[in-house]
């Protein structure tokens, strides 16, 4: 029953939330109700009163007027722990299909101490975190607990959160919810923030069989490596660094040949959907994510041609993103 009302209020607050880089807590995305614990304490104030009320007792009147103030105090304690507090995504990498989500988040305040939130990924417990004062217990790593120095907004902390395994694809960034029971644990402060970030889960990489394709002509597999093989290459000398053999030359044509030390890697490369079409989509794709990330590995440039789009000549991390959103989002 909890659980179902928790999933109906989620959704309540997903279809009223906005999408932002960074958010903020003020009072229009905190939601504060008694914890049950607090539930608990209201309980035993009403039996108080009702008993003192019954027995006309100066002095049970004075403990439940006293309790009820803390537990009021609470609320004003609790609300004010996230008020304030600046919620940015620092990066959301891009993983492999069946790998989990890691999602790295900067927590800024507003120069005072916050003590006691809890981050959730979508129902997933934070699996680590970095300049933050962990009191929780061993037992319960998904507790962070942090405290900011007071130098404005350039203050703050950085978690690493884990959530579930996807397939390929391009997802949004699921929900995030921060929480905080300060300081009595009597009332609950949470917020469920989206985030306008994606997530981007491309192939699993699969070494193509080079020199095997049965379904495509040797023309079509000259093609797709043309611009691999530097004009700077010499044969396999004993001493000769592994990492600078040419593997698909030697796939290619069985002669052991390695990269002379004066080649910068300028040449070019152009991977294109057609010449791994006579496979499966996913088996196609999976070999595609393997020539992009060795040819970036490499830092070598190359292009990307897909049917659903394409990526110009270049490299570096930025053109290797953006090879496997394309891969990533292919239908």
């Amino acid at each position: 029953m909890g659980c179902a009302i928790s999933r109906i209020f989620k959704n309540f607050v997903a279809r009223r939330a906005q999408k932002n880089k960074v958010h903020e807590l003020t009072q229009k995305n905190i939601y504060i109700f008694p914890s049950k614990q607090g539930g608990v304490f209201l309980l035993m104030l009403l039996l108080m009163l009702v008993t003192a009320i019954n027995y006309q007792s100066s002095l049970i009147y004075l403990f439940v007027f006293i309790l009820f103030s803390v537990f009021v105090l609470s609320i004003w304690l609790c609300f004010f722990n996230l008020h304030g507090v600046r919620f940015r995504v620092d990066s959301c990498p891009a993983i492999e299909a069946g790998n989990s989500l890691r999602v790295k988040f900067s927590l800024l305040d507003s120069g005072k101490d916050r003590w006691g939130v809890r981050a959730v990924l979508d129902n997933e417990k934070v699996v680590e975190s970095a300049g933050l004062e962990s009191k929780g217990r061993p037992e319960s790593p998904a507790f962070v607990w942090f405290a900011n120095a007071r130098d404005g907004a350039s203050s703050g902390s950085v978690i690493v959160l884990e959530g579930q395994s996807y397939s390929r694809g391009v997802y949004a960034l699921p929900g995030v919810k921060f929480e905080t029971f300060f300081p009595f644990g009597l009332v609950r402060a949470w917020t469920w923030l989206w985030f306008d970030s994606s997530l981007i889960v491309y192939p699993i990489p699969i070494a193509p069989p080079v020199g095997q394709d049965a379904h495509a002509s040797d023309q079509s597999q000259e093609k797709k490596y043309k611009g691999t093989e530097p004009d700077d290459s010499r044969r396999f000398q004993s001493g000769d660094a592994l990492r600078r053999v040419m593997w698909r030359h030697y796939a290619l044509r069985d002669e052991l040949m390695v990269q002379d030390s004066a080649w910068q890697g300028s040449s070019n490369t152009a991977l294109q959907w057609e010449t791994y079409a006579g496979f499966g989509v996913e088996q196609a794709l999976s070999f595609l994510c393997f020539d992009v990330m060795h040819l970036a590995r490499e830092n070598l440039e190359f292009s990307l041609t897909m049917p659903n789009g394409e990526v110009a000549m270049g490299v570096g991390a930025q053109h290797l993103d953006s090879c496997l959103a394309l891969l990533a989002g292919f239908k």
